[in-house]
């Protein structure tokens, strides 16, 4: 039992050791790095901007709208009692 105790503090041990190794190469490398994260969010934002928003949620629900009011008022129609004199 006090193995399985110390494997996983190695474990632990062993991925915080990965972390500050990753953190020093970024802070050693924060000029390329910088440089890079600016170049992707440029680009991001480049094809963001082409990108061409359509109002189609209004046209759309004017539709189903116009079609609903038409298909409910058959509907009604259809189900409304006929008199016959």
């Amino acid at each position: 039992m006090a193995s399985e105790v110390k494997t996983q503090a190695e474990k632990e041990r062993e991925q915080k050791r990965a972390l500050y190794w990753l953190g020093e190469r970024l802070i050693d490398y924060r000029h390329p790095v910088s440089i890079l994260v600016i170049i992707l969010t440029t680009l991001f934002g480049y094809y963001a901007f082409k990108l061409k928003l359509r109002r189609a949620s209004a046209s759309c629900c004017r539709r189903i709208t116009r079609s609903s009011r038409s298909t409910t008022s058959t509907r009604a129609r259809s189900a409304a009692p006929t008199t016959s004199s």
